[in-house]
């Protein structure tokens, strides 16, 4: 057999690379270059315009949080490339960049980020001098704001720096939406008595085990939250007080999260793993059917009752506030009231008179039975009863453009 002649232009591309990957590459090492730039430029500008440790705390922790790669935000540049970057670049931009991992970076390379830090110091790089202070403090107290339901909640945790001044964590908890965080902010602490409390609302001071408690599974949330947003280019709709703003100061959460000591369990708070109790919801299933009350519908009304208590903060399917009640009807009914056996997603349920009739019977008989299953007061099952009489009504004249009956049977399901 003739042996095949050499070409004689020789290797083009390098060993192991397929030519259709050299533009990707290109693409990438041009994509790594212009974030290291802009990396480069905001941690200079940052060098020469901060002088407030509580304002460089934030901006630096953003250079992590929307300029470099981590668990829940993958579009940045990697650490290991950015922390190259910070040690072939002395000067000051190289040295806030290294002062950002040191304190905000993936744990893996915070070590060798402060040894680069160090050495740019040693160096006489003229480093700003808030940037070997980044991330120094210690957990002093926290409290809690809620409101009268205890659905809403504002948490405030009090750091002390090594000089002595005090700034203070402050988080939403979100009463749905698996208890994710949001609306994430950090400034000098204030005294309790100089909080504004809205009409109904306390505060109550807690250890510092137990806001961590709180912090962490939200903060796991919140991550996951992110990994949606990059798979689907948006947030969840029914989370909308998730913030692109919050993003940028991940890094900062979990670092001061990390202060607090663990082992404590918030009971307010359920574990997404946890087994949901729904031996209430066979025992009122069994009950016999009011009037206006169809069976196949009363399965779905109820199935829609324990999908949504899973993505509450409080996972417990008996407890039932004004809030609860509201969004459950008006938001969660009309997008989740059917779970459809084909494709085991949840849709709108089909808008016919057996259906609202029901629910409009059915789920305020189901508030009576958990509270008088929890010894409830009578003000809050007034409260919640008054909440869905409004929300049904509603939701009745959203889905028909009418608060009359339709004809029974008129496209019903069998």
């Amino acid at each position: 057999m003739a042996r095949k002649r050499r070409t004689p232009q020789g290797r083009v591309t390098p060993k192991g690379t397929r030519p259709e990957d050299v533009p990707r590459r290109r693409e990438i090492e041009s994509a790594t270059q212009l974030h290291l730039r802009m990396l480069s430029e905001d941690a200079l500008r940052f060098s020469e315009e901060l002088s407030d440790i509580d304002d460089a705390d934030v901006h630096v922790s953003r250079l992590i949080g929307c300029g470099i790669a981590t668990d829940w935000y993958r579009d940045g540049v990697s650490a290991g490339a950015a922390l190259a970057h910070a040690r072939s670049n002395p000067g000051p931009a190289g040295a806030v960049i290294a002062a950002a991992l040191a304190s905000y970076g993936p744990h893996g390379i915070r070590d060798q980020a402060r040894g680069v830090l160090d050495r740019h110091v040693a160096d006489g790089v003229a480093v700003p001098e808030w940037a070997t202070k980044l991330g120094m403090a210690e957990p002093v107290r926290a409290v809690k704001i809620r409101d009268e339901w205890d659905e809403h909640w504002q948490l405030f945790i009090e750091y002390a720096r090594p000089d002595g001044s005090r700034h203070e964590l402050s988080f939403g908890v979100h009463p749905f939406c698996l208890g994710v965080l949001y609306g994430f902010s950090l400034q000098s602490a204030i005294a309790d008595k100089d909080r504004n409390l809205e009409p109904g609302h306390s505060l109550e001071e807690l250890s510092l085990a137990h806001a961590r408690a709180i912090l962490e599974p939200g903060l796991e949330q919140f991550d996951q939250a992110l990994r949606d947003l990059a798979a689907s280019e948006g947030w969840d709709g029914d989370c909308d007080d998730a913030d692109w703003d919050d993003a940028e100061m991940r890094s900062l959460v979990g670092q001061r999260m990390q202060l607090l000591p663990a082992g404590a369990e918030d009971d307010d708070v359920g574990s997404a793993d946890a087994d949901l109790d729904i031996s209430g919801i066979v025992e009122f299933v069994a009950q016999p059917l009011a009037l206006g009350e169809h069976v196949h519908e009363l399965r779905d009304l109820m199935r829609s009752v324990a999908a949504f208590s899973q993505v509450c903060r409080d996972r417990d399917v008996y407890h039932w506030t004004p809030l609860r009640v509201e969004t459950f009807v008006a938001l969660w009914l009309p997008s989740h009231g059917w779970l459809c056996d084909e494709c085991q997603e949840t849709h709108e349920h089909p808008p016919y008179e057996e259906w609202f009739s029901t629910v409009e019977s059915a789920f305020p008989r189901w508030l009576r039975f958990v509270a008088q299953r929890h010894h409830s007061s009578e003000e809050w099952l007034e409260a919640n009863l008054a909440a869905a009489r409004s929300s049904l009504r509603m939701m009745r004249l959203q889905a028909t453009g009418s608060l009359g009956r339709l004809r029974v049977g008129a496209g019903a399901a069998g």
